[in-house]
């Protein structure tokens, strides 16, 4: 094979018969690497081990030298930018924080732990030119998403190739037009490239997270075009060497006055901020001081806003053909905020805040007060315990922050709520299917039911005529009833203003209309109306009149007329049932009104003091099953299961879809907690901002853990000590990812390989008599994770597009010792063994707590502990306890050696999380010596090795592998692969509980029995044989 380095001339002299020859050679771009220039030393020492072998000669290498070797005649000169990024991704590296390297706690996944620099790597080790297509990827991927950014690639290499082509079509041409000419990069590898870009940003983005939330902030107010080119490669092209000469000059201290999207899209993306200048009303100079910028590196920015339609920032339009398998070129418009904008959980909450307010009227700047309401009105209702939904203490708990919040914190939480109502009103239902303002306070016909005597109803519908336009009316009335059945009243709706009129005596005109204050009539108790405003022989009931929304008559008498004619009366607010103001129907009709106020009115109308919370109460449980509720309580859920994920963030994008309708959110219907796979479910939706995975195909394929961006969520069973008690949900977020694009969710395969008999092993296997020590013969235990060939895309509602955005990978977890492969296991298969057993331990013991609850002291509750016969399980007569219970619960038995709280309740049994201030069982009552004593589960035999527990003894046995996680994870999940009946210990332990838990005397001497019948008899002569044994298993103790 003819290597490019043999051609030592710049450019070729041939006729057209020997280019054609030339055009036949094949370079092999993986056998050069280059010396990493000295800025990028520091990156490649941070990088893990799988990292770096990849970067310099694996796929990531291969595709920097052909992306560099293609491009690199087309790039300027700009040696300084490429210094400045070398310092500044060896500076993020360098960072613990944001690299960390991995341990064994990551159990699998300690090899994938850490920042993704793999490109950055592959291109410093492969030149400049490679450099320079890694900044071109960092620039796409803030701007596209992945499937737009791959297909811009697969157009620019297409582009590039066809151009290197036509060179070589002339008598000259240079080397690097011929070896353009063969390069392929298959569509896969791109879409590799682009990956690893945008898992960097997302890194970059947290280490440097002032200056490049500084940056963004200013690009968003700016509406400019990148440019205006209107092919993919020349537009494309434009933006990458603008940007880099840009770039470099303002590195070197040089000013540069912006006037276009290319140079801000670079601010945004390549993590070096030198000082802006904005002009606006007010010029601001705006100080990021970056030391990698000399002084004098200033960007001056206009404010100007070529789009007024657009509201988010600098934008990019380009059609793009590659994007679909058939059809015309798609024509995409993306904004540099939308692949950037990441919040964490609680910051999504005041999205969600701001959502919920979105519907009740324009605020305009204030926003404190529909918050200070929601507060007050949220507040009443837990100090009266009678929040007994879970929606309500999250939303409480962030209008408690906002109104505590101060300074830049304030400012951060306000333009967040300010994003939900400006941009997120479908985000919990569509804007028609939200209840009314202030979880409809504001609507007069509540509002009136929630005032205790009738004296405060007339009270609030008073104080109302003035948001409705009524207060100078004189002819407005209110009907109300005293009560249900009665004859209405009437009353006026404001005090009759005095004559002012004087008789030539100078004393006041009386007359008959004047009042001084408010007069009561009482009707005629004819409870039918006439229509139209004058006497007819058609007569409706008031309720049939008020659905058809007809004008309808009253007497004469509620206007101090008592021989008067009719009056056409139409309802204009309140409840016309119990208390509602009318008006006279006037010959130029008025505008309809509906009946309900804003919320701005509501302090003044209504005072939150006055308000009935058992009636709120039981209104607000009405709605609670409508899909606004709904979606709160979906986030109520995210946010327990993202208390366990502090560093994770999610993506804006993800507010733009209903959270109601997400299947993950369909699927925990009804449930107190999300199971694992709407678990995988909700954090897929919100990692991308768009994935709706079925969690029933995730629970099917046995989902153990998702790679996206940088971040791979992993079910903590999974690398948990098997003693753990964990709520089914509960996943632990590692910094790093497997290397893959897009959404990758990991699935063991059907039926791991078992290890088989080793007939040369009998002579490392002793199974020596348990000593009583519990040691950790282990140590050279180790998990890894290796992946097939096999991928199944997941349908998500698109199709006829190119690239697949996620997919099920089958992932081999297999177990190590010192090296050697020992066993390939399914934990989260396994670990349902020992799971079901917990899930008994807790069902038994909610008898114990009910009965310690309902005790009158602690005293009396530990006295009911050591009345437990643990031999004899208890059935929970209860249906189910309430959550409640909770505070009694812990302030009944914290006094003790007990501490016992709810996680969640599923099909009416607590799962019940236990910890213990001691390493004993809570109900213990045995002394120290009972205890450590454990003759009577004699012969019991240690395993100190895998080959012992591999060929296991044919008696009780325990695995000795004290405080080493991994090593008990493998061995209990290898046993239960192999049909034992295993026990999982502490460290310090009660040998007499443990016997308990095994079996019941009778159950032991069977044991007992048949162990000697195995080891005595002649099988010939009927003794138990080892697989009738086997089917009655003896215990396998892993300490």
């Amino acid at each position: 094979m003819t290597q490019l380095g043999s051609l030592g001339v710049s450019a070729l002299q041939a006729s057209q018969e020997f280019n054609a020859a030339l055009a036949h050679l094949k370079f092999d771009f993986s056998l050069v690497k280059i010396e990493a220039p000295a800025e990028y030393q520091g990156l490649g020492k941070s990088l893990s081990k799988r990292r770096k072998i990849d970067a310099e000669g694996g796929s990531s290498h291969v595709t920097a030298r052909k992306l560099g070797a293609l491009f690199e005649d087309a790039i300027p000169e700009t040696p300084h930018i490429f210094q400045a990024y070398g310092r500044r991704v060896t500076q993020i590296a360098q960072t613990p924080q944001y690299n960390p390297k991995g341990t064994r706690a990551d159990g699998p996944f300690a090899d994938h732990v850490g920042a993704d620099g793999t490109t950055i790597w592959a291109a410093a080790t492969s030149g400049r030119g490679a450099i320079a297509v890694h900044l071109l990827a960092c620039l796409l991927a803030r701007m596209w998403k992945a499937p737009e950014a791959i297909s811009i690639w697969t157009e620019l290499l297409a582009q590039r190739k066809e151009a290197a082509r036509e060179q070589m079509k002339s008598d000259t041409f240079p080397v690097n037009a011929l070896a353009a000419s063969q390069i392929e990069v298959r569509r896969e590898q791109l879409a590799e490239w682009d990956a690893s870009a945008r898992a960097w940003l997302q890194t970059a983005d947290e280490a440097k997270r002032f200056q490049q939330t500084q940056t963004m902030l200013i690009l968003k107010n700016i509406n400019l075009p990148i440019n205006k080119a209107a092919g993919v490669y020349g537009s494309v092209m434009e933006v990458w060497t603008k940007a880099l000469k840009t770039m470099d000059l303002l590195i070197q201290g040089m000013p540069q006055r912006i006037q276009d999207g290319a140079v801000l899209l670079a601010l945004a993306s390549w993590h070096i901020y030198p000082d802006m200048c904005v002009l606006g009303a007010e010029s601001k100079m705006v100080r990021l001081n970056d030391s990698l910028v000399r002084d004098g590196g200033i960007v001056t920015i206009g404010l100007q806003n070529v789009d007024p339609e657009r509201g988010d920032g600098i934008f990019w339009s380009l059609p793009l053909a590659h994007l679909r398998f058939y059809g015309d070129p798609v024509v995409k418009t993306a904004s540099a905020g939308d692949q950037s904008s990441r919040v964490s959980m609680d910051q999504l909450l005041f999205v969600s805040l701001g959502s919920t307010i979105s519907t009740w009227g324009k605020f305009g700047s204030d926003i404190v007060t529909p918050i200070r309401l929601i507060h007050d009105i949220l507040g009443k209702l837990e100090l009266a315990s009678m929040m007994g939904v879970e929606w309500s203490r999250p939303i409480l708990e962030a209008t408690n922050r906002f109104l505590n919040s101060q300074g830049q914190e304030h400012e951060e939480l306000s333009r967040l709520v300010q994003f939900g109502i400006r941009r997120c009103c479908d985000f919990l239902t569509a804007p028609p299917r939200h209840p009314p303002a202030m979880f409809g306070l504001t609507d007069m016909y509540l509002l009136v039911h929630e005032c205790p005597n009738m004296d405060s109803k007339l009270e609030c519908i008073r104080n109302a005529s003035k948001a409705f336009g009524l207060m100078d009316n004189d002819d407005a009335i209110i009907r109300y009833f005293i009560e249900f059945g009665s004859n209405a009243r009437y009353t006026h709706l404001n005090p009759r203003r005095p004559n002012r009129k004087r008789t030539r005596d100078g004393e006041p005109m009386m007359h008959e209309r004047e009042v001084s204050a408010f007069l009561h009539w009482i009707g005629s108790g004819d409870d039918s109306i006439k229509i139209g405003g004058k006497p007819s022989s058609q007569e409706l009931s008031i309720r049939e009149c008020i659905r058809r929304q007809t004008p309808f008559t009253v007497e004469a008498t509620c206007r101090l007329s008592l021989d008067g004619p009719y009056v056409a009366c139409e309802f204009v607010y309140g409840d016309p049932f119990t208390a509602a103001v009318f008006r006279p129907v006037r010959k130029k009709p008025l505008p309809p009104m509906t009946n309900r106020i804003s919320v701005e009115a509501l302090p003044r109308i209504f005072p939150m003091s006055g308000l009935d919370l058992k009636l709120f109460g039981d209104q607000l449980a009405h709605y609670w099953s409508g899909p606004f509720y709904q979606s709160l309580r979906g986030i109520a859920l995210a946010l327990e299961l993202y208390s366990r994920l502090p560093s994770a963030t999610i993506h804006l994008r993800s507010t733009a879809f209903p959270i109601c309708e997400m299947k993950w959110c369909i699927s925990s219907k009804g449930a107190d907690y999300c199971d694992l796979g709407s678990a995988f479910a909700c954090i897929a939706a919100f990692e991308t901002g768009e994935l709706d995975i079925d969690p029933d195909e995730i629970k099917k394929s046995g989902t153990m853990a998702i790679s996206c961006g940088n971040s791979i969520y992993v079910a903590e069973r999974l690398i948990s000590d098997p003693v753990e008690t964990l709520p089914e949900y509960a996943i632990r977020r590692i910094t790093g990812n497997i290397g893959k694009p897009g959404l990758s969710l990991l699935v063991p395969p059907e039926n791991p390989k078992a290890p088989k008999p080793d007939f040369g092993s009998w002579s490392t296997v002793n199974h020596a008599s348990f000593n009583g020590l519990l040691e950790d013969n282990f140590a050279g235990t180790s998990l890894h994770l290796s992946f097939s060939d096999y991928q199944l895309p997941i349908a998500v509602g698109k199709h006829g597009q190119r690239d697949q955005e996620c997919c099920f990978m089958e992932a081999i977890i297999s177990v190590y010792d010192r090296g050697q492969w020992v066993a390939d296991v399914d934990v989260l298969k396994a670990s349902k063994k020992w799971l079901v057993d917990d899930q008994k331990e807790a069902s038994h013991l909610v008898h114990f707590i009910h009965e310690a609850v309902t005790s009158d002291t602690p005293e009396q509750a530990e006295t009911f502990a050591e009345e437990v016969n643990r031999d004899k399980p208890m059935k929970n007569d209860d249906e189910t306890l309430p959550s409640d219970w909770m505070r009694d619960i812990e302030s009944c038995l914290s006094g003790g050696d007990m501490q016992w709280s709810f996680e969640f309740l599923t099909d009416n049994v607590p799962n019940i999380k236990i910890s213990k201030k001691r390493e004993i069982r809570p109900n213990c009552i045995h002394n120290e010596g009972e205890r450590l004593k454990y003759s009577h589960l004699e012969p019991l035999v240690s395993i100190d090795s895998w080959s012992e527990l591999l060929d296991p003894p044919l008696s009780n046995a325990i695995v000795r592998a004290s405080n080493n996680q991994i090593a008990r994870l493998c061995a209990a999940t290898v046993a239960v692969q192999q049909g034992f009946n295993i026990h999982i210990i502490k460290n310090s332990t009660c040998w007499q509980c443990e016997y308990a838990d095994c079996c019941s005397d009778e159950q032991h001497k069977v044991h007992k029995a048949a162990l000697e019948a195995q080891q005595g008899c002649d099988s010939k002569k009927g003794g138990t044989s080892e697989e009738e044994y086997r089917e009655d298993p003896h215990h396998l103790f892993i300490c």
